[in-house]
């Protein structure tokens, strides 16, 4: 795909014209410590805006496409639509991209396909952008993941220096827009796309390096890590720890699950499609009482099993990312990294 170039403030003013235009602009945004995704309004994109933080926000893409609560139908009044509003996404990371395709997997390619969030996804335009300095947290090349996106973007940004971005095209939608706003793109020099390509190598060498001296699993193979170890003593080691509180689910890019919600309101009925947890206590009990994984330990395991054993014979790749969110977020200190390390010794 072609490369170019584009100042930060020329890309902030190309992308507040197109705000201006009627679509919605998602960046994220700090506050206080974290990086969190903001719908941001035309007349606040300055160059300032498209700092985009060194890494992946602390919530996942998934929200933007697959909100945490999301109406899908009405009873007795107007049915439920999908937002027809187009949406411009800056700053998701390779963690990010590589998650997008377990969920377009989920919900675009089985028997059943989402109109809500297949009209999401058409209306959206994604420009990703390469991680300069991953968290303490972030372990993407311990599974089959890098530092920066390959794939699955429409545009991705690389942070030159002297305030501008080498920009590529990952997709026709993406070549479009660059031709749309050509004045403020130029062609990269061979200079640039080598600064680009030292840029990531030393990003992608230093975490390689950090995650080999952690030890966790530097080089072993995760996929099926979980077959044959159902009766590990981890799993009732680690579920002592765990409070069932579910952040680390709501915090992951690939986790899917979700139930239906209705709620009654005086002109109808409206039923919403809201965020569910495998941990949770009644999460697997089925309508006459029982429970095939009443015992913490086994909805921990399940957890586990689903990202390193179902995804990788269902669909050819894990569904884990390595973005390091669910260690942020557990209340109960569980790391997913030690939790793998005990499983392939």
């Amino acid at each position: 795909m072609p490369l170019f170039t584009v100042a930060r403030a020329a890309l902030a003013e190309v992308l507040a014209s197109v705000g201006r235009k009627g679509s919605a602009l998602y960046l994220p945004v700090l506050a206080g410590e974290r990086w969190v995704w903001r719908r941001v309004e035309p007349g606040s994109v300055a160059a300032v805006s498209l700092e985009l933080g060194p890494a992946r926000a602390t919530e996942p893409v998934k929200s933007l496409f697959f909100p945490p609560r999301g109406e899908v139908s009405r009873f007795f009044g107007q049915d439920a639509a999908p937002d027809p509003t187009e949406r411009v996404v800056v700053g998701a990371r390779a963690c990010d991209l590589a998650a997008l395709r377990n969920s377009d997997f989920i919900f675009l390619e089985g028997s059943f396909k989402d109109g809500f969030y297949a009209a999401r996804r058409e209306r959206t335009l994604v420009i990703s952008a390469d991680c300069s300095s991953p968290y303490e947290v972030c372990f993407c090349t311990a599974v089959e993941g890098k530092p920066h996106p390959e794939k699955g973007f429409d545009l991705n940004l690389s942070a030159l220096g002297g305030g501008s971005f080498l920009v590529e095209t990952g997709s026709e939608r993406g070549e479009k827009f660059v031709a749309e706003h050509k004045g403020a793109f130029r062609e990269a020099s061979d200079a640039q796309r080598a600064e680009r390509e030292k840029a990531r190598a030393a990003v992608a060498s230093a975490l390689e390096k950090k995650v080999a001296a952690q030890g966790f699993f530097h080089g072993k193979g995760l996929r099926r890590v979980t077959r044959g170890r159902e009766e590990h003593a981890v799993w009732a080691k680690r579920a002592e720890s765990c409070v069932e509180c579910g952040a680390c689910n709501f915090v992951c890019p690939t986790c899917h699950c979700f139930y239906l919600l209705d709620v009654q309101e005086r002109e109808g009925v409206r039923r919403f499609a809201q965020w569910d947890s495998c941990l949770f206590p009644k999460f697997a009990r089925v309508a006459g009482g029982a429970n095939p994984r009443a015992r913490r330990a086994e909805r921990l395991l399940n957890r586990f099993e689903k990202k390193f054993t179902f995804f990788p014979e269902v669909m050819d790749a894990l569904a884990c990312t390595g973005c390091g969110r669910c260690i942020e977020a557990c209340a109960g200190k569980i790391d997913l990294r030690q939790v793998l390390e005990e499983l392939t010794r």
